[in-house]
């Protein structure tokens, strides 16, 4: 963010804002709210809500035994990150990911968006859809191949 704010501060002959967002689902959500029609302070502005709006949450796996956050984590194991802290500990998949869903206080919202990760195969993503959606009936669910490495899902909770 100070990079990109300090390139900003150098762009000559071009307005230029930085939307300080700190996640790739955040990032996102900025940008469903650019309109390419609107005053650029109005929508710097706007896009800036919109990061107040999303909950960001990552699946990854654990490359070493620690403690973190007060969790016993062992080498392998699933980690849920709810806005950039280990909120979930688990060895299964589904499970843990309704635990971070649960942890990303997602009853209270509307939307998740799930992308999933280059490891994940299509069909278990859709497996892990069908399942979210009866565990959550209230919220509306979303999901892309965000062929991202090292998470196994990347969450947007809004």
């Amino acid at each position: 963010i100070l990079a990109a704010e300090q390139a900003a501060k150098m762009a000559e002959g071009a307005a230029v804002r930085v939307v300080p967002s700190r996640s790739i689902p955040q990032g996102i959500a900025a940008m469903m709210a650019y309109n390419s029609e609107a005053d650029i302070d109005e929508l710097a502005e706007g896009m800036q809500e919109s990061l107040q709006m999303v909950k960001s949450g990552e699946v990854t796996y654990a490359v070493r035994d620690t403690v973190m956050e007060g969790l016993e984590i062992k080498e392998g194991q699933l980690l849920g990150i709810v806005e950039g802290k280990i909120a979930v500990v688990g060895d299964e998949m589904t499970d843990l990911i309704k635990q971070t869903l649960n942890a990303m206080e997602t009853a209270e919202k509307e939307l998740v968006t799930l992308y999933y990760g280059e490891d994940v195969q299509e069909e278990e993503a859709e497996e892990l859809l069908a399942v979210l959606e009866g565990e959550f009936p209230d919220q509306e669910f979303e999901i892309y191949a965000g062929k991202q490495a090292v998470y196994a899902y990347l969450i947007s909770v809004e």
